[in-house]
């Protein structure tokens, strides 16, 4: 082990990594995560540092911890904290307090790695009291040091260009493991594992430590890793200097499953990370991140709120246009904030010149071109900046009375999550970048008007096995050939005598991870003779992954498309699946909301799903969730799951005329 070790550290990070951690430090660590802790032995270690046991002086007697008299020895300390509380304290402060003093960065520029690290900590202990209790010291422990090679590469004379670049050195970036490769012959993440294996930590750990990027592969770790990854990639999403709020809230949807909490828990859970995580922040002397960008202060409900709510401010993806945009914010100022006097200057990214309009009690009154530099709030106006990742798109200002309303504090972060969504727009503002289009995360070829493809995503190539973008080969031949699925008549289709939409069908057993497959075929909004396909399975289409995705043009135009309503059925006909979109319709009788046509013979009960043979249309009047009843044409296929039987009932809006 010892010689693997020595290969993965070159002598500047030994040096680096015995200057921060001395072996009394490390005894001190190896003490408190063994299985029976010795509190004389733990405070033997502690008076063997005097800085950390000051500082653990100081905490134990904080007004954080409360005790009735003040602590003034070591093992009292000890004592009173207990093994846990001392464990995470020791481990914090062994981190933050010894790398500080070493570091060559300025400390304002190390606040975003802090902040990060501090929230992947938290969260994991948390995460692991629900998941796995036995594992939170560890887990706290592993995400504490997950990223100390990129902390010890700030001790060096000079870091690395890939790290010094960077916002944020803890937070992934492209190309990051293979820079880190050519660099110092391996990962971080591997060589914190090598740290942790040459210190004796549980091997256990180390692995986690080593895994703790793998998102995607996270059901396939054992506890400890798994709720590792899930901190890591929380931390990761909550605290980045450009956030993803679609991605942030679809994150937040899923670990409040993998928890098993409800939306309210979800947000007290939150709520308890965030207490902590402030309260650390201060006793640490780590400066907090703007009031706008910090989303772990928020539940996940308004979260989504603003994030819906800007979406429609910014265009969804349409052509930017000042005047639309000053209306919709109109309508959002009023109807949710309760300000109907506010002056914007907005302007499209990269350009000097933008649009001064003002609102007078909800009326707007004027606009004007004019330059950013010469645009300026009225006297005794509050101003906030809508401004992402640097850039900067204009702002909106207010009277300072608006500032007496209490939900005036969160408009910076709505309008933070507005310039987002703008910043969004204009990194997919080419149609044609081919980069952008291959990165999006759902199966999708766009082809001409014979079906040839001329372009796809890496998922779509991933699921027909092709290394690239085939030249004279149709997607309706790989549909065929490789998935048994035939495509209904695409000339007439194409020809516009056939409506554009969607369709739903069954792939051969086997062939395609997950049933049931959805096919769609949209035009494309930028040519008249271009078309997208996309594949895949409708449970996973969700409204969350479309809404985060639709900035991009041509996919707004794809889902905006989308008519069907689309649902499972258990073998009573009770929708057990539906859309993010449509869950008011879970747990509602298909039989109980509907009624078929005159033309249907039989009965209108669970037992015509019992007689299904195959694909079955019906015509029927429908309750949906806005409690109107409409027409539709209601198509329902049996499909075989693991728990028996399930149904498709794909809701078609029925054609009149």
């Amino acid at each position: 082990m010892a010689p693997a070790v020595e290969t993965a550290l070159d002598s500047a990070f030994n040096k680096s990594l015995q200057l921060a951690f001395p072996p009394v430090l490390v005894r001190l660590i190896q003490a408190l995560l063994g299985p029976d802790p010795s509190f004389s032995a733990i405070s033997e270690y502690l008076r063997m540092d005097p800085m950390l046991a000051g500082k653990v002086m100081h905490s134990a007697n904080s007004i954080h911890y409360g005790f009735d008299h003040k602590v003034s020895d070591l093992q009292q300390a000890a004592a009173v904290l207990g093994t846990g509380e001392l464990f995470k304290l020791v481990i914090l402060l062994t981190m933050q307090k010894r790398l500080d003093p070493i570091v060559r960065r300025e400390s304002e520029s190390m606040f975003g790695d802090w902040r990060l690290t501090l929230w992947s900590a938290i969260a994991a202990e948390r995460i692991a009291a629900r998941l796995a209790p036995e594992h939170k010291q560890n887990v706290y422990f592993a995400a504490m040091f997950k990223d100390l090679p990129l902390f010890l590469a700030f001790c060096q004379k000079e870091a690395p260009p890939f790290l010094s670049a960077e916002a944020m050195a803890t937070l992934p970036a492209p190309q990051r493991f293979s820079e880190e490769a050519a660099l110092w012959g391996t990962s971080h993440p591997d060589l914190a594992h090598s740290i942790l294996l040459l210190w004796g930590m549980p091997v256990e750990v180390a692995e986690a430590v080593r895994l703790h990027h793998d998102y995607e592969g996270v059901l396939r770790h054992p506890p400890l890793t798994s709720c590792l990854i899930y901190a890591t990639r929380w931390a990761e999403l909550v605290h980045a200097p450009v956030a993803d709020t679609g991605a942030l809230i679809a994150f937040e949807v899923g670990l409040t499953s993998v928890l098993g909490l409800s939306a309210a828990e979800m947000d007290t859970f939150r709520a308890g990370c965030a207490e902590t995580f402030n309260r650390l922040l201060t006793d640490l002397g780590i400066r907090q991140g703007k009031v706008e960008g910090r989303f772990y202060d928020q539940s996940l409900s308004l979260l989504q709120h603003y994030h819906f709510l800007a979406l429609e401010v910014a265009g969804r993806g349409h052509a930017f246009s000042p005047t639309s945009f000053s209306l919709a914010l109109q309508r959002h100022l009023r109807s949710f904030w309760d300000v109907s006097d506010w002056e914007l200057f907005i302007r499209r990214a990269g350009e000097e010149k933008g649009s001064l309009i003002r609102c007078a009690k909800g009326s707007l009154f004027s606009e004007e071109k004019t330059e950013y530099s010469a645009a300026v709030p009225q006297p005794g106006w509050q101003r906030i900046d809508i401004a992402s990742g640097g850039r900067n798109y204009g702002y909106l200002a207010l009277p300072r009375l608006a500032e007496e309303s209490p939900s005036f504090s969160s408009l910076p972060m709505f309008m933070h999550v507005v310039a987002l969504h703008l910043e969004e727009q204009r990194k997919r503002a080419s149609i044609a970048c081919v980069d952008d289009f291959a990165s999006i995360p759902l199966a999708i070829a766009r082809v001409d008007s014979l079906c040839r493809i001329k372009n796809a995503t890496r998922t779509f190539l991933e699921l027909f096995g092709l290394a690239h973008a085939p030249t004279n080969v149709t997607a309706r031949g790989l549909l065929d050939a490789r998935l048994g699925i035939s495509l209904p008549n695409w000339d007439l289709m194409t020809s516009g005598k056939t409506p554009l939409q969607g369709w739903f069908t069954l792939a051969p057993e086997g062939s395609f991870p997950g049933t049931p497959t959805y096919v769609g075929i949209y035009a494309a909004p930028d040519s008249p003779d271009d078309y997208y396909l996309v594949v895949g399975d409708v449970t996973e289409v969700s409204a969350l992954q479309s809404i985060a995705m639709s900035d991009s043009v041509y996919l707004e135009a794809l889902f905006s498309s989308l008519a069907e309503h689309v649902y499972l059925l258990d073998g009573s006909g009770t929708i057990c699946w539906s859309p993010p979109n449509r869950e008011g319709m879970t747990g509602k009788n298909i039989f109980a909301i509907s009624r078929p046509g005159a033309a249907f013979k039989g009965g209108w009960a669970a037992g015509f799903l019992d007689r299904l043979a195959g694909v079955m249309s019906v015509q029927a009047a429908m309750i949906t969730g806005k409690g109107s009843v409409s027409s539709f044409e209601l198509v329902f296929t049996p499909l075989r799951v693991a728990s028996g039987r399930q149904y498709l009932l794909v809701a078609r809006p029925a054609v009149v005329g």
